[in-house]
């Protein structure tokens, strides 16, 4: 984590003195820093995903269950990312449609999930 936080503090210091200068150039090493954070970042992730994994079988929850909460929780990474990226570029439309697209995304994953869950309370009743 020191790493990555290290990589972002910096990129930002060099497009922070970029930016006045040469706009385009601030934004491409924004871009490529959020590139290497996620590549650095993937080895955490894998370790997330194999929890996440260990814990569904323990607590009996099924796979499908699971895997919406592991879906969601990455769209919304990526979304957050994305939506700050359009952000920093001035791009305030582009980044409320990233974030409008990812809670719809959201939606759509869950709905077998939430019919399950709808099918099983009528179940009770």
């Amino acid at each position: 984590m020191i790493r990555i936080s290290a990589l972002a503090v910096i990129a930002s210091i060099f497009a922070l003195l970029l930016k006045k200068e040469t706009p385009y150039i601030a934004i491409m090493i924004t871009v490529a820093a959020c590139c290497a954070v996620f590549a650095l970042a993937a080895d955490i992730i894998e370790q997330v995903i194999s929890l996440t994994s260990e814990l569904t079988t323990l607590s009996g929850m099924t796979p499908a269950a699971a895997a919406v909460m592991v879906k969601s929780a990455g769209i919304a990474i990526i979304a957050k990312f994305s939506s700050d990226l359009c952000r920093d570029a001035g791009q305030n439309s582009a980044s409320s449609a990233v974030e409008f697209a990812a809670a719809v995304t959201i939606v759509y994953i869950s709905i077998p999930l939430i019919k399950t869950m709808l099918e099983m309370i009528s179940g009770i009743w």
